[in-house]
């Protein structure tokens, strides 16, 4: 029995093996068939090509473009807030006082958190006056006057010159800070010619150094006045011969115009060698009077000439003067005497050319006659 089942066996090891059944191949879409020709069809039979990554390339490659990162985008900027609308002034004056009690209220705290000594030292706001124009100071000088002017009480004139007074400084203060145009002196020009009598007054006596206290505003004022001499000078001798101006405006022109003339006069006659050489022998400065008195003072005739060419606003002083002391005009008789008496101040005092025209005035008008 297992000899029958190795042989059969042994018989299918060496049987040949049978060959694969071809699979069916694909079905094709049937294509016309071409017309016989007699020429035999020489088209080159084309060869599978290799996939596209295998193939070489004639042309030369080109580099890939790199993607560049781009940085994020911008944030939107903030809403910028409209600047802030400078405040519509009613009032000049009041805004001012607005602006004081403000400082002053912040520099209190100040003091308060630093305990600082009291009384505070006095502090000047220039920041808070930057919004205002020099004309809007005059402005607030006009509503100022006329706030103290409107108030009932039958107050004495003294104490109400006294609060204008005050009040003008208060505004005129910060004038030099904001003046940056001619324009701006000759608005101060036009009050000194004319307006009210106490604004009148303050400018005039700040004209020159002296006559009034030291601030800001008188040197503002003094620098133009030399820039601008002749046409100060002109404004106060038709103040000085005004028989119908201010008497109080009047005092203050004819004290200041003098001055105005003899600054000039003086910065001459110091000048000269032989009054440089009295000042050094002596000690103190020489007068121009000691020019009247024959042998004591001599001085160059450059120098001479030089005074003898400011005697005409001299002369121009002195009969602007004049006008008051006729008595056809209005004018009180503490103000003429005054008035003769800058008129023989001028003659006594100083060397001028043409001296007996201003002679001739005081002989018309003697002292005992201004009654």
């Amino acid at each position: 029995m297992w000899s029958v089942v190795v042989a059969f066996t042994l018989l299918n090891l060496f049987q040949p093996a049978e060959p694969p059944v071809p699979s069916a191949p694909p079905p094709t879409v049937s294509q016309p068939m071409a017309p016989a020709s007699s020429t035999p069809d020489t088209t080159p039979v084309p060869t599978p090509s290799a996939p596209a990554a295998m193939q070489p390339s004639s042309a030369p490659q080109q580099p890939k473009a790199v993607p560049v990162p781009q940085p994020p985008a911008a944030a939107a900027p903030p809403a910028q807030k409209e600047p802030e609308k400078p405040p519509v002034i009613t009032n000049y004056w009041q805004h001012i006082n607005e602006i004081l009690a403000t400082e002053a209220a912040r520099r209190t705290r100040y003091d308060l958190k630093t305990k600082t000594k009291y009384p505070p030292p006095r502090s000047f706001p220039f920041d808070a006056f930057n919004h205002l124009k020099a004309k809007d100071l005059l402005r607030a000088v006009d509503e100022s006057i006329q706030n103290v002017r409107m108030k009932p009480g039958g107050r004495p004139e003294e104490e109400i010159d006294h609060q204008i007074e005050v009040n003008i400084n208060t505004c005129l203060e910060y004038y030099p800070l904001l003046a940056s145009e001619d324009s701006d002196f000759t608005n101060i020009l036009y009050r000194i010619q004319g307006s009210d009598p106490a604004l009148q007054t303050y400018l005039i006596k700040r004209i020159v150094p002296g006559l009034a206290d030291k601030s800001l505003f008188s040197d503002y004022l003094q620098d133009r006045v030399r820039r601008e001499r002749t046409d100060i000078q002109n404004a106060l001798t038709k103040i000085c011969g005004d028989i119908m101006a201010n008497e109080k405006v009047q005092r203050a022109a004819f004290e200041t115009e003098y001055a105005l003339l003899l600054e000039e006069y003086l910065d001459v006659f110091r000048k000269d060698p032989a009054v440089v050489a009295y000042k050094q022998q002596n000690g103190k400065e020489a007068s121009p009077k000691l020019l009247l008195e024959p042998g004591i003072l001599t001085v160059s005739p450059d120098t001479l000439t030089a005074l003898e060419q400011l005697s005409k606003g001299f002369h121009e002083y002195t009969t602007a003067l004049a006008a008051n002391l006729n008595p056809a005009n209005a004018r009180s008789v503490e103000l003429r005497k005054e008035v003769r008496n800058w008129i023989d101040k001028v003659y006594t005092g100083l060397y001028l050319k043409d001296r007996e025209a201003i002679k001739t005035i005081l002989d018309q008008y003697p002292e005992d006659s201004l009654k």
